[in-house]
């Protein structure tokens, strides 16, 4: 979910940092250094697709294959729900496609109890331990999955906000089913998914379009899972920074200093918030207030509305008009460049080389000419220092406010270690009982996020674009 032309921190940089840092910053707490092993669950239902049993008979390469029985669904809810204190509602369901591709029965359970077992953590912000589930829980792949969950508990555990969930439903749709080379199989799906965030008080929130690769090998009791790839924004981070450095040490110690280092990294940015809401709260009109000029009001409203249109709640959507670049890093700047482009703001070919905004077409051009696409369009950082630096005619933006005085339409864009990850539009801001900012709801693209809270996203640094609209000259 990153930017199309933003580049990751090379982990030897970041690491680097994390010996200072590691000095400095508070120790992970008790709760991410020690495993959880008894996960509790108020998984009130699992449910699978309902195709009958008659119409798909098991297969290898899962063209019709079985229905995860009732039993099985009652057997991961127990297990899951052993020694919970809250009650959580859980849902899972298996999603048709028109090839009606699915998985053998034992390979669809395994799926579920993975992943239904990270989903009941992150829930209740509580570890789990999930390199169980792998044929070598002491592998790489085992270990940079784990990470990735315990980094999700304790950054959304620092987090201003309750991140706890009162409700779930995870959707998953097969894709593709593939014999390797060397005997396992590929299993390829999509994830999507609703959940209640509990301060957000009933609100649904949607992701969908979350890619997973597993890999599974048959032996003489069935079959292992070898290994799952996971193409989102904390699990390609970690992995970049454990592949510059896996040379250098013990995996397991390796992982646990990342860990450690994101999750500082996270309770610094809380820091950061914290201060700065403090400040916002003394008094938001002050901070609200515009202190430049232009000529054309931006139409805030009619680029939420576009941002509403063109992210799916189950699936992803794209508008044809425009290029896609999911499998170039990300389509998140552009799809945020759309919607400021709905809201009435012109591109802008007027500028010097780094000081445009526009897309005609795939190829970068950034000739003063209508032909081809400015980095700005697509790429995170490319465009907040468009924001930053463009004068006269052209977009008027705003770089250096609080980050809690944002409005309705305005950019919100995320980070860690100071590289800037991620763009999303803000559709609605969420208040306190005193009508105070505390949040804000959004839309993103790459992976499709709806009524999002921007405090939730896998990066913790953020800041804030205001957007008020564009001079003629």
């Amino acid at each position: 979910m990153g930017g199309s032309e933003e580049k990751s921190k090379k982990v030897g940089t970041v690491l680097a940092f994390a010996a200072v840092a590691a000095a400095v910053l508070m120790i992970v707490t008790a709760n991410n250094e020690n495993l959880n092993h008894t996960m509790g669950s108020g998984l009130s239902e699992y449910i699978s697709s309902k195709a009958s049993a008659e119409e798909k008979s098991e297969s290898k390469d899962g063209e019709g294959s079985s229905e995860i029985s009732s039993e099985i669904s009652s057997e991961i809810s127990s297990e899951i729900s052993e020694g919970a204190e809250d009650d959580v509602k859980g849902g899972y369901v298996i999603r048709e496609n028109e090839a009606g591709i699915r998985a053998e029965s034992e390979i669809e359970r395994l799926i579920a109890e993975i992943m239904i077992t990270e989903y009941e953590a992150v829930a209740r912000l509580e570890n789990a331990d999930i390199t169980k589930f792998f044929e070598e829980p002491d592998s790489e792949n085992a270990l940079l999955n784990q990470t990735v969950l315990n980094y999700w508990v304790g950054m959304r555990s620092n987090s201003l906000n309750n991140l706890k969930l009162d409700e779930y439903e995870l959707g998953i749709q097969y894709e593709e089913i593939n014999e390797l080379e060397d005997g396992c199989l590929e299993v390829k799906i999509i994830e999507d998914s609703r959940v209640r965030f509990e301060f957000l008080k009933g609100e649904d929130s949607y992701t969908s379009g979350m890619p997973h690769i597993f890999i599974f090998r048959k032996n003489e009791s069935g079959y292992s899972l070898v290994s799952r790839e996971r193409d989102e924004g904390s699990y390609i981070l970690i992995d970049e920074m454990y592949e510059e450095r896996k040379q250098e040490g013990n995996a397991t110690e390796l992982f646990a200093q990342i860990e450690r280092v994101l999750i500082d990294a996270s309770k610094a940015a809380a820091e950061t918030l914290k201060q700065q809401w403090e400040e916002y709260e003394k008094d938001p009109e002050e901070y609200e207030r515009p202190r430049i000029d232009w000529d054309v009001d931006y139409d805030a409203e009619a680029a939420v509305e576009y941002a509403n249109s063109w992210v799916g709640k189950t699936e992803t959507l794209r508008n044809p008009e425009w290029g896609e670049y999911d499998d170039y890093g990300g389509n998140c700047n552009n799809f945020i460049s759309q919607c400021l482009f709905a809201g009435g703001i012109p591109m802008d070919t007027k500028g010097t080389i780094g000081v445009q905004w526009k897309w005609y077409g795939e190829g970068v051009n950034e000739r003063q000419t209508k032909k081809g696409r400015s980095y700005s369009w697509t790429g995170v950082g490319h465009f907040y220092q468009y924001c930053l630096h463009n004068t006269g005619y052209g977009l008027v933006a705003w770089t250096d406010g609080n980050y809690f005085a944002g409005q309705k339409g305005d950019i919100m864009q995320c980070g860690i270690l100071d590289a800037w990850k991620h763009s999303v539009i803000i559709t609605e801001c969420v208040k306190d009982e005193n009508g105070v900012t505390i949040d804000y709801l959004t839309a993103s693209n790459t992976s499709d996020r709806i009524n999002y809270p921007a405090s939730a996203y896998a990066y913790p640094e953020l800041r804030v674009i205001r957007i008020f609209g564009w001079n003629k000259k």
